[in-house]
């Protein structure tokens, strides 16, 4: 994990460095920011958690061949948007509920469930701070 992604806990937008949430990806499905809620935005900061995958979905084992950031990105959003909705909840206890949002919360995602799942479960466990 690169902790300088995730070492400042004041929740700064990254253009203005005001306090506050950032969208993970403008123009694709749904943004981490709307994705997580003012709730969960005061513990995650969207913008750093979209720096980091950005800089690192390529390297997971899980990404397709051809694949983009657009397919991902969405994936790990909706894995944070999870983490924040049932704080205290396993992943294997909810994976069924974030199977049946994938289909809305994919936009423009090329990736089928059985796809994006590795990604959804990869961003809650960098979030959740487990592997």
């Amino acid at each position: 994990m690169n902790d300088e992604l995730r070492s400042d806990d004041s929740n700064r937008e990254a253009h203005s460095a005001a306090p506050g949430a950032h969208p993970l990806v403008p123009g694709v499905g749904a943004a981490l920011g709307d994705l997580v809620g003012k709730d969960a935005a005061r513990t995650v900061n969207p913008s750093r958690e979209e720096a980091y995958w950005r800089a690192n979905y390529n390297e997971r084992p899980y990404v397709q061949r051809g694949a983009t950031f657009d397919d991902y990105g969405p994936a790990y959003g909706l894995g944070v948007k999870f983490i924040s909705q049932y704080p205290g909840r396993t992943l294997d206890d909810i994976e069924p509920e974030m199977a049946r949002s994938w289909t809305q919360s994919r936009g423009a995602s090329r990736l089928d469930w059985d796809s994006a799942r590795h990604a959804v479960r990869d961003a809650w466990h960098r979030v959740n701070g487990s592997s």
